[in-house]
């Protein structure tokens, strides 16, 4: 840490090309202290946070009206690895939101990067960090994992599950002023405290933040400009994880319109064509992607889903509003169907175009529908010509031999492919690719929730078994043309000595990855229907 502050420039009351200058005189790592009026704070802070300084903080907390010392740090610039580290905030708030839009909740997995940046002390009150993994951060300096940071949407929704109902009655408030370093703090009622801006909130909550997070208690003058926070819990209904980066005045740019191309659809990934089809169902305005192009070799966090997105906007099929550049941050991508962006004072507005998306979803199910090509069909004989041929040896050696009887095709794959532990018996499968996307995420820990929950109740039979199979492997090719799969998907299957007797898919899994309490109710439900058939 001693890095950030061998290298330092002190301003007072820097005009904003002054600060952008000190940005780019600093090398790598440092750190810039200034002094500033009051009434400037707010300005400087924006200033700060746009030439790409973070942690940025009050210094001096006394006698505030004379003016305030600010202090913000450059260095967060470099890709994202992965070294198994989580970090966990623990002051007065639910969540902070720190200047890379990183959602810190109770438990969070972050890069190495930003677990460097937690570790300056002005963190160490309200942040810890763990461990991390031997041998992720052996692979740092020789050979190391590149850290997925598309989680901001996941984390948003997260928060929102999390927050409690706002008072009933009338609470007394007290006028507060959150120093930093976070950009903004998320009470447990969903009140947004953002740094350097006045605000009144209730006095109990008040206790804990000037305890935990260092909150100045407000007097005098100042104390008048306070004002009534929004409500995170309110405007993420209303506008979804968006909410949250245009609460936190975070800018965004829009991308050229190219003409569309909908023959693309065909080439997306089925993750993003699933993801296609879960917005227009639900009739959502965008869906959130962090990360850069994996084309781009120099972005800080190369992903193959922001990859994906990106040549679907280079097709005119959807659209993008990308934060605004700040070095060293990883990008946000706000991404919509084509014409459904407009930019209103650097902000993205949304409008559903129905008619454009009703032609997309034609071309996703003529993608579904479509029949496999020619040479597909001609493999697929051949391995039932090979099966035929098989299973008729298999009946002559029988027929002709006294010896110990040779297992079924059937019995050999279930027995060394999904190694269940019993011959005959419920199973739930569900089937993935080798690359999983957030949906997939959900519905492996919503099964599970729903299984644990049977578990709980004492049924007269023992829980189904739950198992991971991944359809891209060869050996589970014969399965996944059996439930005639062609992405992830969870299949209630029953197995008598070995054979697969019956099955069900678990239709409604894709529709309510984001609905957790709903996804289990008709889980469970749909899982004793499927194991009571057969009693």
């Amino acid at each position: 840490m001693r890095d950030f502050f061998e290298h330092k420039i002190v301003l007072n009351c820097p005009t904003k090309a002054e600060i952008a200058a000190a940005y780019r005189t600093l090398p790598a790592v440092g750190n810039i202290e200034i002094s500033c009026g009051l009434r400037n704070l707010q300005t400087t802070l924006h200033v700060f946070e746009n030439d790409g300084f973070f942690g940025m903080h009050i210094v001096s907390k006394q006698s505030l009206e004379r003016g305030v010392v600010l202090r913000a740090y450059k260095g967060k610039n470099g890709p994202c690895y992965d070294s198994g580290k989580s970090a966990s905030y623990s002051g007065g708030a639910l969540a902070a939101l720190d200047d890379d839009r990183h959602v810190l909740l109770a438990e969070n997995r972050i890069c190495e990067k930003t677990a460097r940046i937690y570790s300056l002390p002005v963190y160490h009150k309200t942040v810890q960090i763990t461990g991390g993994n031997p041998e992720l951060l052996a692979r740092l300096q020789t050979n190391p994992l590149r850290f997925d940071c598309d989680t901001f949407e996941d984390d948003a929704q997260k928060l929102a599950a999390q927050l409690a109902d706002p008072p009933a009655h009338v609470v007394e408030q007290v006028p507060l002023l959150y120093p930093g370093p976070f950009k903004m703090l998320i009470l447990p009622d969903g009140a947004m405290l953002q740094r350097g801006v006045p605000t009144l909130i209730s006095r109990s909550a008040a206790q804990k933040l000037i305890e935990l997070d260092d909150c100045i208690l407000l007097q005098g003058e100042i104390a008048r400009l306070a004002s009534v926070p929004e409500s995170f819990q309110h405007i993420y209904k209303e506008e979804g994880a968006f909410s949250l980066l245009k609460s936190a005045r975070q800018k965004f740019a829009l991308d050229a319109l190219a003409v569309a191309d909908l023959s693309a659809v065909d080439e997306a990934t089925i993750e993003l064509r699933h993801r296609l089809q879960k917005m227009i169902a639900s009739k959502s305005e965008y869906f959130i992607m962090t990360g850069s192009d994996a084309r781009d070799l120099d972005g800080c966090c190369p992903s193959d889903g922001v990859k994906a997105a990106n040549r679907l906007v280079e097709a005119g099929v959807l659209q993008v509003a990308r934060s605004a550049s700040v070095a060293g941050a990883c990008p946000v991508n706000i991404y919509a169907f084509a014409g459904e962006i407009r930019q209103q004072d650097e902000q993205p507005v949304f409008k559903i175009n129905e008619r454009f998306r009703t032609r997309v979803y034609s071309q996703l199910q003529q993608n579904a529908n479509r029949r496999p090509p020619k040479w597909q069909s001609a493999l697929r004989w051949s391995l039932l010509l090979f099966v035929a041929f098989y299973l008729g040896v298999l009946i002559s050696n029988r027929t002709t031999s006294n010896r110990e009887s040779i297992p079924t095709l059937s019995e050999a794959a279930l027995n060394s492919a999904l190694e269940l532990p019993f011959q005959s018996g419920v199973a739930v499968l569900q089937f993935h690719r080798n690359e999983r996307c957030s949906f997939c995420n959900n519905m492996e820990a919503h099964a599970r929730a729903g299984l644990d929950s049977l578990a709980q109740q004492n049924l007269p039979e023992s829980t189904p078994v739950f198992q991971l199979v991944n359809m891209a492997l060869p050996q589970f090719q014969p399965l996944v043309e059996k439930f005639q799969l062609f992405t992830s998907s969870i299949v209630f299957v029953e197995v008598q000595n070995g054979e697969i007797v019956r099955w069900r898919i678990f239709a409604e899994a894709w529709d309510l990855t984001e609905k957790q309490q709903e996804f289990i109710a008709k889980f469970r439900a749909a899982l004793l229907a499927f194991r009571d058939e057969r009693q």
